[in-house]
C-alpha cells in the first residue's frame, strides 16, 4: 500500500513538474516577436483563403447567369433545338440570336406539354 501511495505521489509531483514547463514554454511563445509573427502569418493566410471562397461562388454563380430557360417552344424529334430558338426569338422578340451557342431540352416529351429549353449564352 505504501508503495501505491509513493507512486501516486511521485505522479502528482511530475503532473505539477509539466505544468509549470507548459506554462513557461507558453509564456516564451507569447514573448517571442518571431514565432508572434509566424501565427500572425498563418492568420492572415486562413483569412486570404477565406476571401477567395465568395469569389469562386460567385464565379460559379456568373457561370450559371449565362443561361437561359425559354418555356413554351414546340419542338419536334428531329429538328435543332438551337435553330428552333433562334427562328422563334427572331420572329417573337428583338433579341439577338448571335450570341446563342447552345440549346438542349430539359424533360421527358410529352404529348400535350412543351420542355423547358435551356440555351447557353457567349458573351464576348
Amino acid at each position: 500500500m505504501q508503495e501505491i501511495e509513493h507512486k501516486n505521489q511521485s505522479m502528482v509531483e511530475e503532473n505539477y513538474t509539466l505544468k509549470d514547463e507548459i506554462k513557461e514554454l507558453k509564456e516564451k511563445l507569447d514573448n517571442n516577436p518571431t514565432l508572434s509573427n509566424t501565427t500572425n502569418k498563418i492568420e492572415i493566410k486562413l483569412i486570404k483563403e477565406e476571401m477567395k471562397k465568395p469569389i469562386e461562388l460567385d464565379h460559379e454563380n456568373h457561370k450559371r447567369a449565362l443561361h437561359l430557360i425559354i418555356v413554351g417552344i414546340k419542338e419536334e424529334t428531329n429538328d435543332d433545338t438551337l435553330e428552333i430558338v433562334k427562328k422563334q426569338l427572331k420572329t417573337n422578340s428583338q433579341i439577338q440570336t448571335n450570341y446563342l451557342t447552345e440549346a438542349k431540352s430539359v424533360g421527358k416529351i410529352m404529348e400535350h406539354k412543351h420542355r423547358l429549353i435551356c440555351v447557353k449564352v457567349k458573351l464576348q
